[in-house]
């Protein structure tokens, strides 16, 4: 997408009557869960950690690059967009962290994998917001399903190669049945199977919704950078892109929301489908010309890498829903797993 995103809110209809449902019916009991789908997580993290030599994170430990990034908001917007902080219309600064999403570091940049990008921002006198997205979006009906895969994918990495299908499946289907097993994994099939030319030209989703003001909403980046070229000619092609393009010119894409608006088209709970809902821009996300290969740059990836973004590194945008609110237990868990810095002031020079 080269053009800049239509402001246009008049077919927006924000509701504030959305709601969230607890497991069993009970915060308490979820929360217990939570906690012991977090354990899980945690040991996974570290039989993965043992089979590599170190431990890294749950998902996403493959890293494409951090850069520097600053978010604008734009002026103009009505009420139900200026919420928490877009009300003062401040200029934020901090971190982003491009990434595979696989549990193993890979050094190929043609391996197939979901593409993250992570962004931990802060205002001059303000709390922190991360914001955690993916070039998907669509997402799982809950966290029972998250685990699943995350179960079925620590399986597979254990069998032989030829098995390793095989075996995603049988495990899938012995918790999800063999229907929604099949659907889950030609999805993520489907999603593995398509090509990424430049980190800088996709489009990345928050797959849960978090609270706006009394509304809630899904963020997403959009771009607003030329399309990439089909030319992967080395091993490297994604990380060289995008430091190629950012030693030129600078990088942009829009900050862009989601409102609920009635169960059937944006529900808070099963995140299966995307929101049938158009995506509003609020702010621009801008990456400065930068060189990565300076001592600046190889500074930031090192601290990215010891950070830990999280979607509850917030103030007023908190996770709604049953994932979200999982992800509160599970995120936290493993970052001490893998001693990161959880509260860490983003890198902004």
């Amino acid at each position: 997408m080269t053009n800049t995103h239509r402001r246009d809110f008049t077919s927006v209809r924000p509701s504030k009557n959305w709601k969230e449902v607890y497991l069993d019916g009970s915060p308490e009991k979820e929360k217990q869960q939570h906690e012991i789908w977090a354990q899980e997580h945690a040991a996974i993290q570290k039989m993965v950690g043992q089979q590599i030599g170190t431990i890294m994170r749950g998902q996403h430990a493959s890293p494409l690059h951090s850069v520097r990034v600053v978010l604008e908001p734009y002026d103009g917007l009505p009420e139900f967009a200026r919420q928490g902080f877009l009300k003062e219309k401040k200029i934020l600064t901090g971190t982003a962290r491009f990434s595979t999403g696989s549990s193993v570091p890979e050094k190929d940049d043609s391996h197939p994998g979901v593409r993250g990008l992570a962004v931990a921002l802060r205002g001059p006198d303000g709390p922190r917001q991360d914001f955690l997205t993916v070039n998907m979006s669509w997402f799982f009906k809950n966290t029972s399903e998250v685990m699943t895969i995350v179960r079925a994918q620590a399986a597979a990495s254990k069998a032989p190669s030829a098995q390793s299908k095989s075996t995603m499946l049988e495990v899938t289907a012995k918790a999800l049945g063999a229907e929604r097993a099949q659907f889950l994994l030609d999805r993520i099939g489907n999603q593995l199977a398509k090509p990424v030319y430049s980190l800088a030209a996709e489009d990345y989703f928050g797959t849960m919704p978090i609270r706006w003001g009394p509304y809630a909403v899904k963020p997403c980046f959009l771009s607003l950078n030329p399309a990439g070229q089909p030319s992967p000619t080395s091993p490297t092609y994604l990380r060289d892109g995008l430091k190629a393009r950012l030693r030129e010119q600078e990088l942009a894409f829009e900050l862009c929301l989601q409102f609920y608006e009635d169960d059937q088209r944006t529900p808070i709970e099963d995140l299966t489908n995307p929101w049938q809902v158009d995506a509003v821009p609020v702010a621009r996300l801008t990456m400065p010309r930068q060189d990565l290969d300076a001592p600046a740059g190889t500074s930031r990836e090192q601290a990215a890498e010891e950070l830990s973004f999280s979607p509850w590194n917030t103030h007023g945008h908190e996770p709604v829903g049953e994932i979200g609110r999982a992800r509160k237990s599970i995120y936290g868990l493993s970052a001490k797993t893998r001693g990161a810095c959880m509260h860490m002031t983003p890198q902004v020079d």
